[in-house]
């Protein structure tokens, strides 16, 4: 679940703040300590570029924050912080 505020437009190109969150679920967990179930949130910012003919481009960074927010303790939830830098192209349809 996300949510994205444009904050400037001007003709084609718009700058934007976005948050997410959500959960995930492993295939193996990170380390024999760790669960195989996480919360993923992340926020950050980022530019678009509406093309002519309904094409988006966007990219942008964004803080991730992976954990299980301790639901089995303290020892057992083993969490990751860090940037992601991301493109996308949505096309019409």
């Amino acid at each position: 679940m996300g949510a994205l505020w444009r904050f400037a437009q001007s003709g084609r190109w718009s700058g934007y703040l976005d948050g997410l969150a959500g959960a995930v679920v492993h295939e193996e967990p990170m380390t024999d300590a760790s669960l195989r179930f996480n919360f993923d949130l992340q926020a950050g910012m980022g530019a678009g570029y509406a093309s002519g003919g309904g094409t988006l481009v966007r990219g942008g960074v964004r803080w991730h924050h992976l954990s299980n927010a301790r639901v089995r303790g303290k020892p057992r939830n083993l969490g990751y912080d860090g940037p992601l830098l991301y493109v996308g192209v949505a096309l019409p349809y």
